[in-house]
């Protein structure tokens, strides 16, 4: 016998999933809503298996119910975008049967894998800001092969300043350190944290100033390398921390002053080191964010809105999402000095809504806000679920209200 929900929400790994939160916290008084759980390759399960379970716990205490390998029936079930496998797709046709299919899409990922999902006859496509999907189709051409219909394209936002998870944690301004592709080399990573304690520099100590390590990989901070940290972190080792840094320094500029290519691994190595010894300075001045929360690697939406004074960061889609409530961003990544690969939509996306590099200083125009339309900032996601939960509205309408707009 299938069990009856009101909303399925379709879950695979929490990166794709932090809108639930909010949604499940403002709606399970009044529907009862189900996590249908997919496993995912274990190559991505294994970099992210306890937050992952962190997340899943925490939406079963704000009011939904876990179901696994069991038939389910429900009004409407919204499914992230994802690469499913044909398994996947099958497994979704026959166990969950549902009135209406939404697809919750990525703020980046245009129509990436909806050929994938073809065969779930979705009904509308959730989308966080029609001018970044727009954007996107327009340096993806061949994603433009899945044909949508303008009227099922919605317009959602984002929900996390209207309707917070957490209460206010007190921060003013909040590192949050880029992803790979935004520091490509062992070079950009040590520039980046030299750009990053200039900064600081300049910002009065009695800020609250908070860092979270990108969320990629819950298993450690990929801007450190391993084994530096065992070596260069061990009790004792910082009364070295001077002469280590003075040595590695001189020798690092001499190897440059040389520019031979066979010297390279060399010069990573050093670089290595410098990181480990400015990161050693970097936690002196920041409060790490797992200090004060077990939740400290979900993604960084749900906590930038507690950010009273700003983000720090580099090239990153963090800074659209900070452009997005308003918040002052330092770009402490000099695109001038880095190798990007252009293949990456990282490369493009920093077109579109990038800010200068700050040089170390706590300059920031706002007329940057102005890259994001106000009324991506007004859309209600939660509204609008509730409303088509509680029939209010009828789905093949095309209203100002529902937030139905043409990219």
């Amino acid at each position: 016998m299938s069990r009856e929900y009101d909303l399925i929400l379709v879950m695979t790994t929490f990166r794709r999933a932090t809108v639930y939160l909010p949604i499940i916290k403002e709606l399970s008084s009044r529907f009862r809503i189900g996590l249908y759980i997919f496993d995912i390759p274990e190559k991505v399960k294994i970099k992210t298996l306890q937050t992952d379970k962190i997340f899943l716990d925490l939406c079963c205490q704000l009011g939904a119910e876990i179901v696994r390998d069991t038939p389910v029936k429900a009004r409407l079930s919204i499914i992230p975008q994802w690469p499913y496998t044909p398994e996947q797709i099958s497994t979704m046709k026959d166990s969950i049967q549902c009135g209406h299919k939404f697809a919750l899409m990525g703020l980046m990922w245009g129509n990436l894998h909806l050929d994938k999902m073809r065969q779930l006859a979705i009904d509308k496509y959730l989308i966080i800001d029609k001018d970044i999907y727009k954007f996107r189709l327009e340096k993806r051409k061949h994603e433009r092969e899945y044909n949508i219909n303008l009227q099922n394209l919605v317009e959602t936002g984002l929900p996390f300043l209207r309707y917070p998870v957490f209460e206010d944690f007190g921060i003013d301004y909040l590192i949050a350190h880029p992803s790979p592709l935004s520091l490509p080399e062992a070079k950009d990573k040590y520039n980046y944290l030299k750009c990053l304690l200039k900064l600081l520099a300049s910002i009065d100590r009695t800020e609250k100033i908070i860092l979270k390590p990108h969320n990629g990989d819950e298993r450690y901070d990929y801007l450190l390398n391993k084994r530096m940290v065992n070596c260069l972190m061990k009790r004792g080792v910082f009364l070295f921390d001077g002469v280590i840094f003075w040595c590695a320094k001189t020798l690092l500029c001499l190897l440059n002053s040389m520019r031979w290519l066979a010297l390279c691994k060399m010069k990573n190595i050093l670089y290595d080191v410098l990181i480990v010894l400015y990161y050693k300075k970097l936690l002196k001045k920041v409060v790490l964010l797992k200090s004060i929360t077990p939740y400290h690697n979900f993604s960084l939406e749900i906590f930038l809105p507690h950010a009273k004074k700003g983000l720090i960061t580099g090239r990153s889609n963090s800074i659209w999402h900070a452009l997005l409530l308003k918040k002052a961003v330092y770009n402490c990544v000099d695109k001038n000095t880095i190798k990007e690969n252009k293949e990456k939509m990282n490369y493009y996306s920093m077109q579109y809504f990038e800010v200068p590099y700050c040089r170390g200083k706590l300059i920031f125009d706002e007329k940057y806000f102005g890259i994001i339309r106000d009324e991506v900032r007004t859309r209600d996601m939660i509204r609008f679920l509730d409303e088509v939960l509680s029939f209010k509205k009828v789905l093949k309408a095309q209203t100002k209200e529902m937030h139905f707009m043409e990219p």
